[in-house]
Order: C-alpha cells, then structure tokens, then sequence
C-alpha cells in the first residue's frame, strides 16, 4: 500500500446500463510542491467499475472537506453522501477535472482535507477516496 492512500469501498449509482468506476486512488504530495496559498492533489484513475468490467472514467469530482474536519475521516460513509451533498454539508465538490490532477487555490493557511470520486460516461459516481492525512497549507 502508498503511504498517505486510504482506498474506500467501491459503489456508486445505478441506471445507464454500465457499471459505476471503482474509486480512484489518491497519492500526495504531488510531484511538484504547489504555489503558497494552494494544495495540489493527484490520483490514480480506476482501473475496474465494481463490476469488475474494464472502467471508463470520463471524469472526476473533487471535494473538500469543511474546514476544521481533521484528521481526515476514514469512514467517509460518516461524511459524504453522494450527489447531491446538501447545502451545509460536510464535503463541497470544488472541481470536475478531466485528468488526474487538481489544484485548489485561494486558500488560508491551515490543514484541508480532500477527497476524489470517479465519473463514467453515464455520469455514475464511484464512492470517494479520500487522504488518510491532512494536506496543510502555509
């Protein structure tokens, strides 16, 4: 196992007649330190929707967590819930990158913590992953 990795348990929606991507594997700190004020995440894409058939992944979603949520939940169950998170929820989709790589800027120093799902072509939503650790912004 990567240190800093916390693989959850696969899952996600169903309808549109495939099978929901496994959860992407996070790996930080990225390969280069990102500029004061940000924290920069990267992640390995699935490899298998829970079904085992060969993913697609078209995309992904990246949360963050509230602010003084720390250290990072391993039982995310207890913290997200999937599409939609309610208005005051604990986690905040903050991005949609196509790749597996994201910055998240503006941000006053302190821990954050983050979490990555994967999107298929259908727009079925794998359960998150997210860091066992805290990344700390100065």
């Amino acid at each position: 196992m990567v240190p800093l990795v916390v693989l959850s348990a696969c899952g996600g929606g169903g309808g549109g007649g495939a099978a929901a991507p496994g959860a992407p594997i996070i790996v930080t700190p990225p390969p280069a330190p990102p500029p004061a004020g940000s924290a920069a995440l990267t992640w390995t894409a699935p490899t298998n929707n829970v079904d085992g058939s060969a993913a697609a992944v078209a995309g992904y979603n990246v949360y963050r967590l509230t602010p003084g949520v720390t250290p990072c939940p391993i039982d995310i169950s207890l913290y997200v819930v999937i599409a939609p998170v309610p208005a005051g929820g604990l986690a905040t989709v903050i991005g949609s990158p196509p790749a597996a790589a994201f910055t998240d800027t503006a941000l006053a120093a302190g821990p954050y913590c983050y979490g990555v799902t994967a999107l298929n072509v259908f727009g079925q939503e794998s359960l998150p992953t997210f860091l066992a650790n805290p990344i700390t912004v100065n």
